[in-house]
């Protein structure tokens, strides 16, 4: 079984989005989220992606800052979907960054600054940590994919607990042109070796990272749509827990393509 690629589509989805972040007893992050937004893919000279707003809204903020259109492109070699339109974003940044400045936020906008546009793939991480995007990186087109087969998924850094992990799925069944994938979300052991020995990330280091002391728990499916090779809908959730360490990470959301009802795997 292949899944191919429609091109010259614009594909509506809405999502519903949580998300809830602790470190020693100190919240980090609690987000609720929902909203719909376009996606146009292409695979003509590699594997693109554009994502654009639609509507959002969060209950971290009335005014969020929304990059929109985003357009990423995707890395064989090293397996990362790059943001080609960092500069375009850049200007967003600028202008919402201008709007809300001010001397008490100052140190925590050049801080998200840095991440964004001085950090490599620091926007992408925090694209995958922060909203329902994860399940659309991964090359999944013109393989012939069966029961043996493990597709890999982009591997991030899920902040802000700075995890490095890594996604993979297997075909869990298929017929009457879908596509049913189950997916599993596990520590990057490779990623976090090789981060622990970077002077930069060693300042910000915990001793969770160093010790590993905490699971990865997930719960993924995915579902294509063969006629045209896109995403039908997901359900996600991983859940980082190391009460040792006082850590606890919650991620987990709904997305579906507009339109469009699938009977649960």
């Amino acid at each position: 079984m292949i899944i191919t690629l429609k091109e010259g589509l614009s594909v509506p989805y809405r999502f519903k989005f949580f998300k809830r972040c602790l470190y020693k007893e100190k919240k980090l992050s609690e987000v609720k989220s929902n909203g719909e937004f376009l996606l146009s893919m292409s695979n003509t000279d590699g594997l693109e992606l554009q994502f654009k707003n639609k509507s959002y809204l969060t209950s971290t903020t009335k005014d969020p800052l929304i990059f929109s259109p985003v357009k990423l492109s995707y890395n064989t070699e090293s397996n990362v979907f790059f943001i080609k339109n960092k500069e375009h974003l850049k200007m967003q940044w600028d202008k919402h960054k201008e709007k809300y400045r001010n001397s008490k936020n100052l140190s925590m906008i050049l801080v998200i600054e840095r991440l964004y546009f001085h950090v490599l793939l620091g926007l992408e991480y925090d694209l995958l940590s922060s909203g329902s995007y994860a399940p659309f990186f991964s090359d999944v087109y013109n393989k012939e994919i069966n029961e043996d087969t493990v597709l890999k998924g982009m591997n991030w850094v899920s902040n802000p607990l700075s995890i490095p992990v890594k996604i993979s799925y297997e075909l869990s069944k298929y017929g009457n042109n879908i596509v049913f994938l189950t997916g599993v979300v596990a520590l990057d052991e490779e990623n976090l070796t090789r981060l622990i020995t970077d002077k930069n990330f060693q300042q910000h280091a915990k001793s969770y990272h160093y010790t590993k002391n905490f699971t990865i728990k997930s719960d993924i499916k995915v579902v294509y749509d063969l006629e045209t090779g896109y995403l039908l809908s997901s359900v996600f959730m991983i859940k980082i827990d190391g009460k040792e360490e006082g850590i606890e990470e919650e991620i987990s959301f709904e997305l579906n393509q507009e339109g469009k009802r699938v009977r649960k795997n």
